[in-house]
């Protein structure tokens, strides 16, 4: 649970370049999660693709292969185990997408839910404003680029734990992005 609240936290927050002229993004991300449950930093490979809609795809490539989906039907999560595509039981999907919702309208600039604050016309910081959601996640700091656009998102999370979000890639209004093709068949 705590993997999907940080994928859906670091991606809902990536992008104030969704606007009236782009319409979705596609963007190549490192992702360095910090835990004092791991030796060394664990380094995933991941693809991320949204629109202003609230819909996103985050598809992490390595160590492992997985993929969340958010679109208007829910959210979904799925694994690959020994080369084999399996969905996997999310518990209260439809919190998960109302919060998905939230955050993606922080992505189109819309604060509300969370207590900003500007460190540096390159750096924000963000304070989830609900009680539910700062049990998981203390602050979110956002470091731009000379475009406006997130160099890093770093998520400080209420247990100490920390996940560093580097966009390596972006790439606007790209074709075909399919937020309903599943990795297998939806579970009833």
């Amino acid at each position: 649970m705590k993997r999907i609240l940080w994928t859906i936290v670091g991606l809902g927050l990536f992008s104030p370049l969704l606007s009236d002229t782009v319409k979705n993004l596609r963007m190549e991300i490192e992702s360095t999660k910090i835990s004092e449950f791991f030796e060394e930093p664990s380094v995933s490979k991941i693809t991320a693709e949204a629109d202003t809609q609230g819909r996103l795809r985050w598809a992490t490539k390595s160590p492992f292969e997985s993929e969340i989906i958010a679109n208007d039907d829910g959210v979904f999560q799925f694994e690959k185990t020994d080369g084999k595509w399996m969905q996997v039981d999310l518990p209260a999907s439809s919190e998960l997408r109302e919060y998905i919702s939230k955050i993606a309208s922080a992505a189109l600039g819309d604060y509300s839910g969370f207590d900003s604050k500007k460190i540096s016309p390159q750096k924000i910081e963000l304070y989830p404003k609900p009680e539910s959601q700062r049990k998981h996640v203390k602050k979110i700091l956002i470091e731009l680029n000379s475009e406006n656009f997130p160099d890093n998102i770093k998520i400080f999370f209420s247990n100490g734990d920390l996940s560093v979000l580097k966009f390596l890639k972006c790439e606007k209004n790209v074709e075909g992005i399919d937020f309903w093709k599943y990795p297998t068949k939806l579970k009833k």
